[in-house]
């Protein structure tokens, strides 16, 4: 002991003090309606947490404040946000939200384009076992997907958008005309796409 305070630690006695230190908090400025401070005691509950290893809790904590964080535009906390749900999917066995922080990890505004590679070689383990023509991914923590993901991506989270204009403003039936599409990515890595696939209400104007 040192000036009569123990010296023993207790990380769960000490985890259990902050969160009930910030929960006071957190009803104090849920009553007050200041949204921001909401947000940011939120963030640090879910992180302490997240430390104590009580993944179930910091998931719902960090869900509660993703979507806010998306939509104010709060790039680096939502970089943190991100990888943290991607540590909660791993340990709770979430493929599905892992696959959606994954997901999310891969844009530019969140990630530098090293970590965005390595966040795709982790995506490419679970859709794929090998593929000649590339290198072999990384082991994946989970088994490889057995039939496809749908993912629900937040407003403003689209990682591409498509644009396409004609050539002329009016086109008759048996008329050629060109068609401009235009691409745009907010990956972190290159985009090369080797084919392209149009879909139209009609099949016989669907083609590569």
């Amino acid at each position: 002991a040192v000036l009569g305070v123990p010296a023993e630690v207790n990380a769960e006695l000490d985890t259990r003090a902050v969160i009930e230190l910030l929960t006071r908090a957190y009803e104090r400025f849920k009553r007050a309606r200041a949204p921001r401070m909401i947000y940011f005691l939120a963030a640090q509950m879910a992180d302490e947490y997240l430390h104590s290893r009580r993944f179930d809790m910091a998931r719902r904590f960090y869900g509660k404040i993703c979507r806010a964080y998306q939509r104010e535009r709060w790039w680096r906390a939502l970089a943190h946000i991100q990888r943290s749900l991607r540590r909660c999917a791993l340990e709770l066995r979430d493929v599905s939200e892992y696959l959606q922080a994954c997901v999310a990890l891969l844009s530019r505004e969140v990630s530098s384009a090293p970590e965005a590679e390595a966040v795709l070689g982790e995506l490419l383990a679970l859709v794929r076992v090998s593929e000649p023509a590339l290198p072999p991914p990384p082991p994946s923590p989970f088994l490889p997907l057995s039939s496809p993901a749908l993912l629900e991506l937040l407003p403003g989270q689209a990682l591409l958008s498509c644009t396409a204009e004609w050539a002329l403003p009016r086109i008759s039936l048996g008329e050629e005309a060109s068609l401009t599409l235009r691409l745009a990515s907010s990956l972190a890595v290159p985009l090369s796409p080797s084919s392209l696939r149009l879909a139209a209400s009609g099949a016989d104007l669907s083609g590569d």
